[in-house]
């Protein structure tokens, strides 16, 4: 899960979720799985863009909608080279760049301001 109107903000797509190798037959990731015991066996999560591994809340600034993406990559492999980084664009040029991406699917939602 992505945030690309983030840029102005943080310079970069700030990347809030990012998870690999999820087995082929799993359709569906429970509620708050992240970081638990509950994601799927063999699925590795990625950096956040606060440097850690695991799910990152939305925090909008004041005064502004963002359109988080939430995007799944279809895979000819099981393993990836993909970069452990929080910048969303980094994840996912290298996802696309491989040649292993077979079919990509994505799901947006505008999230409004987040009221300190």
């Amino acid at each position: 899960m992505h945030d690309a109107d983030a840029v102005p903000v943080a310079g970069f797509s700030v990347l809030h979720w990012g998870v690999i190798n999820i087995p082929v037959g799993n359709n569906y990731i429970m509620e708050n799985a992240s970081n638990t015991i509950r994601m799927p066996s063999g699925a590795v999560e990625l950096n956040n863009a606060a440097g850690a591994k695991g799910y990152l809340g939305m925090c909008t600034p004041a005064g502004r909608h963002h359109l988080y993406r939430i995007t799944i990559f279809a895979r000819s492999v099981s393993q990836s080279n993909v970069p452990m980084t929080g910048h969303a664009d980094l994840v996912i040029s290298s996802l696309m760049g491989d040649g292993n991406t077979i079919a990509v699917s994505e799901s947006m939602s505008l999230f409004p301001e987040y009221h300190y």
